[in-house]
């Protein structure tokens, strides 16, 4: 969906309400991609994809640790920067 037809969408709608998920979940994080896509998640990153510098998100998949939405890849520990490592 387009911004603009989210906002024809919306446009009646209070300003105090939430935005949620299918599920229920409320988003509590957005994300602009260059390539025009603008990312609503219900999770906190958790890094910072090494490749191309974007949010990582938590990986649902055992075998990964993260996803980057703009690389569009699951992502092994080593392939990013962790935000909550200490230094």
């Amino acid at each position: 969906m387009i911004i603009q037809k989210l906002k024809e969408i919306i446009s009646d709608v209070p300003d105090d309400f939430y935005v949620v998920d299918s599920t229920g979940e409320t988003f509590i994080h957005c994300l602009n991609i260059p390539d025009k896509r603008y990312v609503l998640s219900t999770q906190k990153p958790i890094g910072h994809c090494l490749r191309c510098g974007q949010y990582i998100y938590k990986e649902l998949l055992l075998d990964y640790a993260g996803f980057c939405v703009s690389c569009n890849e699951n992502m092994f520990s080593f392939e990013f920067t962790n935000l909550n490592k200490k230094s």
